[in-house]
């Protein structure tokens, strides 16, 4: 007698596992695929968080904060208009590169970073990897930002070449941190953080927006940390470098 449960169960086992182990094999491989991309917006929002530095483009906000902290650092000095203006025109460029250099130095070449990102995500979305990889002005961006790391600007500034040559570097570094580079890196942070989850791209507009904000106006104990490790040191280099003027002017 032909057993039918046994012929049953041989052709259902047949036919469930190929599609048991399909099922298990896109589950894997949809797992991996969003672990991937957590880990690649993890490097993105990483280089943004960065680069985002450079919509600071300038300390107007807080100066007259920091002039009252170093009236606090120095209470018997006399501080004029004038005195205040050259003190501005000369501390201003030293924080914006102070600020910068404390923001990028941590992080050693933005480049392998970002590629890496764009691997990760080539396996899942090759589209949009070839997309944020060749076609992002965030690439071109971060190669001249490797380029502008490696060169330090207290060494060549030693003489008139050394000099031109790190005013240039500036120039270009103003012209190259366009706002678009890091919008542009902004666009591919809230599209990938989508694709993983719509909490994630939520999250990732809060991290921006809130980033953003903390950029536009410093706090008062941020502006205290920067007169104490940065300003007050180079005080000293300030009265210095106008102590002969004064005395001619005797």
């Amino acid at each position: 007698m032909i057993d039918f449960t046994s012929i049953y169960n041989n052709i259902l086992i047949a036919v469930l596992s190929p599609a048991l182990f399909a099922i298990g094999y896109l589950y894997r491989s949809r797992k991996e695929n969003l672990k991937n991309r957590k880990i690649a917006l993890y490097i993105l929002l990483e280089i943004w968080h960065r680069i985002s530095i450079f919509y600071k483009k300038n300390f107007d906000d807080v100066f007259d904060q920091i002039v009252s902290e170093i009236k606090e650092q120095f209470p018997r000095e006399d501080i004029s208009e004038n005195e205040i203006r050259e003190s501005k025109n000369y501390f201003t460029p030293i924080l914006m590169e102070k600020v910068r250099e404390m923001a990028l130095s941590d992080l050693d070449n933005f480049q392998e970073k970002y590629q890496e990102a764009v691997s990760l995500i080539s396996s899942d979305d090759p589209i949009f990897a070839y997309k944020i990889g060749s076609a992002s002005e965030t690439k071109k961006f971060l190669k001249f930002l490797d380029s502008y790391l490696e060169k330090s600007f207290s060494p060549i500034e030693e003489n008139d070449i050394g000099n031109k040559l790190s005013q240039s570097l500036k120039t270009n570094m103003t012209r190259h941190a366009e706002l678009r580079a890091i919008k542009d890196l902004e666009t591919d942070i809230k599209k990938l953080s989508f694709k993983v989850s719509l909490s994630t791209y939520l999250s990732s507009i809060y991290t921006i927006r809130t980033r953003r904000k903390k950029l536009a106006k410093l706090k008062n104990s941020e502006v205290k940390n920067l007169v104490k490790n940065i300003l007050t040191p180079a005080v000293t280099d300030f009265n210095k470098s106008i102590s002969p003027s004064a005395n001619t002017q005797n």
